[in-house]
């Protein structure tokens, strides 16, 4: 049986989607596989809770993360982001891909790559 969703506020969500960033790339730095996988079912599950509780008011509440001090959660907001505002999403993933090279940059070279070449499908 599914959970209901509970109703948190998008602020709790937001900050929810940029912790389970953060925990992804360091459960990735650990050598994780596991504790990657949690960090990233738990953003996944923080990004449905906003853009189907709260739709576009959602996504617009993640836009504050364009500015976080963490470049990986820039880029996967932006990776996330990228059909409800391209042009901005697009010269953040754009300006991590030529600046960072972590794993922050090859994720927005991919996320660059994948949107280009049609096969982005974060936000149907």
């Amino acid at each position: 049986m599914n959970k209901p969703m509970s109703p948190e506020s998008m602020d709790e969500l937001v900050r929810a989607f940029a912790d389970a960033t953060v925990q992804q790339n360091l459960e990735i730095a650990r050598g994780s596989s596991k504790g990657s996988d949690r960090a990233a079912k738990r953003r996944a599950n923080a990004w449905q809770r906003l853009t189907n509780c709260y739709g576009d008011k959602g996504r617009d509440a993640l836009k504050v993360l364009f500015s976080d001090p963490d470049t990986s959660v820039r880029a996967m907001t932006a990776s996330y982001l990228l059909r409800h505002c391209t042009a901005e999403a697009l010269a953040i993933l754009r300006n991590v891909a030529e600046n960072e090279q972590g794993l922050a940059g090859l994720a927005a070279k991919c996320s660059i790559r994948n949107w280009m070449e049609g096969k982005w499908h974060l936000d149907p």
